[in-house]
């Protein structure tokens, strides 16, 4: 690493005594070689990758100095195996392909056509807009990693001003009592889970106590009274979770304003429950 960091510094260093050894004209050629050089190294680790490209290629011309052209060449290379590349497509509100479209690149101007072959881009963040001949738009934003090759990005126009598409009514939005009344549900179909629960716990345990009698009464031992215990307490929690649920839905659904025949069926399915 350390010879390779010297060897860079010499090459430099033999193109700075080139560039003072030789006349002015040629010396200010070889000054835009090493601005190149510089300012190319400055655009791609600011991810402007494009003007390195561009910059690095300037480098590499014939009138630059020989360790600037090597050096350039390396890095034009390896910024051409990280440089992303975006395939570009446009569809209408029908699916179907659409050609003619210019595209912009975060407000500048970037493809005054779509080809179908890749292009390249510069990595981060991009705001892909693709603009028609009538002057409608579809906008894409798009993460573009860096390395990541042909990555397809689809502009997808609505439906245009004042076609069937576009008038189609939107879907209406669910009023509160709609909301209130859904609530309620939850609340009483969890209502009726937990009752039945209570069910449970309630005859196991009253089954558990009969067996205890049964077998160890009036010595039974401590962890077998307190399984029974347990059982009755575990249907006292859900007997008091059944009541607050559906004493809770049968309020949201009752005072909700009323809009159908929900409530009747509401009533309904609940005494069907009970």
């Amino acid at each position: 690493m350390r010879f390779r960091l010297l060897a860079r510094l010499l090459r430099l260093l033999i193109a700075v005594v080139v560039l003072f050894s030789l006349p002015k004209l040629a010396r200010a050629d070889v000054q835009a070689c090493v601005d190149a050089h510089s300012q190319g190294q400055l655009k791609r680790d600011e991810s402007e990758f494009l003007a390195a490209r561009e910059l690095f290629g300037r480098c590499v011309a014939a009138a630059c100095p020989e360790p600037i052209r090597v050096e350039c060449g390396a890095f034009l290379g390896k910024l051409d195996e990280s440089m992303p590349t975006v395939v570009l497509a446009a569809q209408d509100e029908h699916g179907n392909d659409v050609p003619d479209v210019k595209v912009e690149v975060d407000g500048k101007p970037y493809l005054d056509a779509l080809t179908g072959r890749a292009t390249a881009v510069n990595p981060g963040s991009r705001q892909f807009v693709f603009v028609r001949p009538d002057g409608t738009s579809a906008t894409v934003t798009a993460l573009i990693l860096e390395g990541v090759k042909g990555r397809e990005l689809v502009g997808r126009f609505g439906a245009a001003p004042g076609s069937p598409s576009s008038s189609a009514p939107a879907p209406e939005p669910q009023s509160p009592a709609a909301g209130r009344k859904t609530l309620a549900y939850v609340l009483g179909g969890a209502g009726v889970v937990a009752l039945g629960a209570f069910g449970y716990f309630a005859l196991s345990g009253k089954g558990k106590l009969n067996d205890l009698r049964d077998r160890c009464a009036p010595n039974c031992s401590e962890a077998q009274a307190s399984s029974v215990s347990r059982k009755y307490l575990l249907a006292d929690i859900s007997l008091i979770a059944a009541a607050g649920l559906l004493g809770g839905g049968a309020y949201l659904y009752f005072t909700a304003p009323s809009g159908a025949k929900e409530q009747q069926a509401f009533g309904v399915g609940m005494t069907g429950k009970f």
